[in-house]
């Protein structure tokens, strides 16, 4: 492992609030696509899907209920990676990455932005009182984020897989996210607990008791340009462009002789996200004389409640405003 490498597992390690959270980095072949990381995956657990079966079908009836956007917890991969034993140190590390792996096969989405709105969503970034409410709406299980110019200690992001969990022992929240380089992947975790996203964040932050240094503002700020593309696949509306008319949606079980199997998809689907919503954008840029002019409101999110408060019909929406030009902005 390269020096580079190395000094990157620390900075995302020390993030992590658990064991689990150490990379894997050194242990797997190239890895240029969230396939190719499934592949490695599966050879190394060839048992893998048959005991996702049974914890999968096992929910609320031999298992405790978990979240409905939560596809298993964090607790069913450890049974797993263990295989009923006790976790080696490989095991612990292998646990997070492969809850998203494992998660993902079962839609096989890879979601490619617009580079406008992709840079947009960036630079919007996310502040103020985002409840972190919002990210409990991905519109899969398990996402994988295409993260084109994306550097990170200086080697390419390739991407991130980002998934839910529900923490059988403290039944609380979190949101995976799991870096993807082409050498090995990283977990972190991010605590939803009734809050905004930004005090989600500096919770992080807090616990982890890092002293920020140069190469952790880097892992802060990657973190924070991530984190808008994933809030946008939870908003109200996404524009999703398929090779069908289809929308992004999981697996569902199929019955069969032996009763009910919930299947891998086969083929890895392609999703375009915001591209009419990118091409407003260049309309904006080019109205307005370019991106840093004083006629272009800058891009930012809008939230708002809807139903009763305290009642089961309380919901949160969440939209992203683009760019947009706003005309002459000198008083007549």
């Amino acid at each position: 492992m390269g020096r580079g490498c190395e000094q990157r597992e620390q900075k995302i390690s020390a993030v992590g609030d658990r064991d689990i959270e150490q990379t894997s980095a050194g242990d797997f072949e190239k890895m240029n696509s969230p396939n190719d990381a499934l592949i490695v995956y599966s050879r190394k657990y060839p048992n893998l899907n048959a005991n996702i079966q049974k914890f999968y079908f096992s929910k609320g009836i031999d298992l405790p209920n978990w979240h409905n956007n939560v596809f298993l917890p964090l607790a069913a991969w450890c049974a797993i990676v263990s295989n009923g034993g006790d976790l080696t140190a490989e095991s612990v590390k292998d646990m997070g990455e492969l809850a998203a792996l494992g998660t993902w096969q079962y839609s096989k989405s890879v979601y490619e932005f617009d580079p406008d709105i992709y840079e947009s969503l960036i630079d919007a970034g996310i502040s103020g009182n985002i409840p972190d409410e919002v990210l409990f709406h991905l519109p899969e299980w398990c996402v994988y984020i295409k993260t084109p110019n994306l550097v990170f200690m200086g080697e390419d992001v390739l991407g991130f897989f980002a998934h839910l969990e529900d923490d059988v022992k403290t039944r609380k929240m979190e949101l995976r996210i799991v870096l993807h380089f082409n050498d090995a992947l990283h977990s972190l975790p991010l605590l939803l607990d009734n809050t905004t996203i930004e005090a989600s964040w500096n919770h992080l932050m807090t616990k982890s008791g890092l002293q920020l240094t140069q190469d952790d503002e880097e892992l802060v700020g990657l973190f924070k340009k991530i984190v808008p593309l994933i809030l946008y696949l939870c908003t109200d509306a996404p524009e999703f462009k398929g090779s069908s008319n289809n929308m992004p949606s999981n697996a569902t079980p199929t019955k069969t002789k032996k009763g009910l199997k919930l299947f891998p998809v086969d083929k890895v689907r392609t999703w375009k996200v915001g591209y009419e919503i990118g091409d407003a954008i260049r309309s904006a840029h080019k109205r307005a004389g370019g991106k840093k002019s004083p006629h272009l409101r800058r891009a930012h999110w809008h939230h708002f409640w809807t139903g009763k408060r305290d009642s089961e019909q309380r919901k949160i929406s969440c939209k992203f405003l683009p760019p947009t030009f706003v005309g002459d902005m000198e008083s007549p």
